[in-house]
C-alpha cells in the first residue's frame, strides 16, 4: 500500500481485512482497495481502483472522505463535504447515493469491538 496521499482506513468483510483511501497525488483522484491475502506475510494484494469523478459525477477537487465497508459484501461507502453518502459495489462497479444531509460529512462509522473484558467473566 504505498503512494497513497491519505491514511487508509481499515475495516473487515466477508471474514478478510480492507484497507481503502483516496489518492490525489496522481493526476486523477482515485479510490484505491486493498485485501490482505496472506494474513501470516502480512501480503496486500490491490483489489479495485476507481476515480473518484466517476463515483461522484463532478470535479476531482471536492473532498471525499471514506466512511466504512459493508460486512457482507463489497460494498465500500464514501462521502463528501456536501453531505451526499454514496456506495460503491467492487463487484457490479455501480454507484447508489444513500442520501444527502450535512451530518454525513465527519461521521465516525460503527466499529464492533470484539474483546473480551474481565468484567464480562471471561
Amino acid at each position: 500500500m504505498r503512494d497513497s496521499s491519505d491514511y487508509p482506513f481499515i475495516g473487515q468483510s466477508q471474514e478478510r481485512l480492507y484497507a481503502w483511501c483516496i489518492n490525489d497525488n496522481v493526476d486523477v483522484c482515485q479510490l484505491l482497495v486493498w485485501a490482505l491475502e496472506d494474513y501470516g506475510g502480512a501480503k496486500w494484494a490491490l483489489k479495485d481502483t476507481v476515480n473518484v469523478s466517476e463515483l461522484f459525477g463532478r470535479d476531482r477537487y471536492k473532498y471525499v472522505e471514506p466512511l466504512a465497508i459493508h460486512p457482507d459484501c463489497d460494498l465500500i461507502f464514501l462521502t463528501d463535504q456536501r453531505g451526499k453518502a454514496i456506495s460503491y459495489d467492487m463487484d457490479s462497479k455501480k454507484v447508489h447515493v444513500i442520501g444527502t444531509h450535512e451530518t454525513f460529512y465527519g461521521a465516525i462509522p460503527y466499529v464492533p469491538c470484539f474483546a473480551e473484558w474481565p468484567s464480562d467473566g471471561h
